[in-house]
Order: C-alpha cells, then sequence, then structure tokens
C-alpha cells in the first residue's frame, strides 16, 4: 500500500469508527480512533488485519473505547465494533492491497 493510500485507508478508519461510535462522544474523532486502534493492533493497520479480527480483539477495541472516552462498559458494544469494521472492509476490502 502507498503511503498515500495508507493514509486514506487511516482516515477511512477514523471517519467509520467516529460515525458509529457518535453516541459514545460528541466529539469523537479519527484522531481519537487511531489512538485506540493503535493500541490494539500496534503493528501497521490494513484491511487485512481488520478482515481477520477475533472476538477477543473485538473485545479489547470495544473496552478501550470505553476507557479512552471514560464511558460505562455498556456503552460501547461490541456490536458498534463489528459494524465499523464492516463498513470499513466495504469501503476498503483486504483484496484492495497491492
Amino acid at each position: 500500500m502507498s503511503p498515500n493510500d495508507y493514509n486514506d485507508f487511516v482516515s477511512a478508519v477514523g471517519e467509520e469508527f467516529s460515525t458509529t461510535l457518535a453516541s459514545v462522544s460528541d466529539d469523537i474523532c479519527g484522531v481519537d480512533v487511531y489512538a485506540v486502534v493503535t493500541s490494539v493492533f500496534p503493528l501497521r493497520l490494513s484491511p487485512e488485519l481488520l478482515a481477520n479480527i477475533t472476538s477477543e480483539q473485538t473485545e479489547n477495541l470495544r473496552a478501550r473505547f470505553c476507557g479512552y472516552f471514560e464511558v460505562a462498559d455498556h456503552i460501547v458494544t461490541t456490536e458498534q465494533i463489528g459494524t465499523a469494521i464492516f463498513r470499513m472492509l466495504r469501503r476498503w476490502p483486504p483484496k484492495r492491497i497491492n
């Protein structure tokens, strides 16, 4: 993935999670999303990585978003995380990577 493609991909991740989790915080933004996602996935983020996310990683993301935004444990759901990833993969399917 070229540097420009990677930047576009990371921006899209931020947009999809921000949209899906808008009810969690009025001021959620791509930078917040990037901080949380890269705390769970410290290696280079990719569509392949998101396409192969495990239930344990999904739960870890959910818990990290709750902690980051200092909200009760039930505020962010695994369904919301799954929705954001699904929408992300529709925009950036794994096969798009060179």
